[in-house]
């Protein structure tokens, strides 16, 4: 089985070659659901089946799949790398390693992101750049949301788990939409409802509390 970080460096070159931003967008190119794509990352286990058929479905994008799934540059037109071209690399993936030092990482993040420098801007740029996405501290909403699912039993866990992987991939709407509402979004006047979950809001401890249209009360 793959590391999630592999997964992590094949997408992120999927994505630069597809010249495309989200998930969801390489999810499609694949022939495969972002739920679906998630769950495979989850797994640390790249569609590799699937990288294949769109590389041959469409050439006109180029998909390089060796790129993809090892890194390794295409070669160039004029042949092998020279011995000046292999210097100028090694030197240019140093650059990248003494970059990689700065950034604000964890000493195994910044091991792992080392690891996958190429030496080529253009390739390990978006690798920097989710690297640092991953390691900014969580929004106050992100917070609460991590507190509440350590506090769930681990049917809870599970539920939460599936439910947002179900919410992130457009698959289902938030609780009290109305059939046809698009998801992420909530029916005019339906209630945004937390039942039974504890949690930190500014700094307050919350309890048993339903929140509805931005006012909150005690469950009786």
């Amino acid at each position: 089985m793959q590391s999630t970080d592999l997964f992590t460096a094949q997408l992120v070159r999927l994505k630069y070659l597809l010249d495309v931003q989200e998930d969801q967008a390489a999810a499609e190119a694949l022939g495969m659901s972002k739920a679906a794509l998630s769950a495979r990352k989850s797994r640390g286990s790249f569609p590799e089946k699937e990288l294949r058929a769109l590389a041959q479905r469409r050439p006109d994008l180029g998909i390089d799949v060796n790129y993809v799934l090892t890194g390794e540059p295409p070669p160039d037109d004029g042949g092998d790398e020279t011995d000046d071209e292999f210097a100028c690399r090694i030197q240019a993936v140093s650059r990248m390693h003494k970059l990689v030092e700065a950034l604000p990482l964890d000493e195994l993040d910044r091991l792992r992101l080392a690891a996958l420098m190429s030496g080529t801007p253009q390739q390990d740029a978006p690798l920097i750049a989710e690297f640092v996405r991953r390691a900014l501290p969580p929004e106050p909403a992100e917070r609460v949301l991590l507190e509440n699912y350590r506090r769930c039993n681990d049917e809870g866990k599970a539920y939460l788990v599936q439910e947002s992987a179900l919410m992130a991939a457009g698959l289902k709407g938030p609780p009290g939409a109305a059939a046809g509402t698009p998801a992420g979004t909530t029916a005019p006047g339906a209630p945004q409802v937390f039942n039974g979950i504890v949690g930190a809001v500014a700094g307050r401890d919350v309890k048993n509390v339903s929140v509805k249209q931005g006012k909150s009360r005690k469950n009786e």
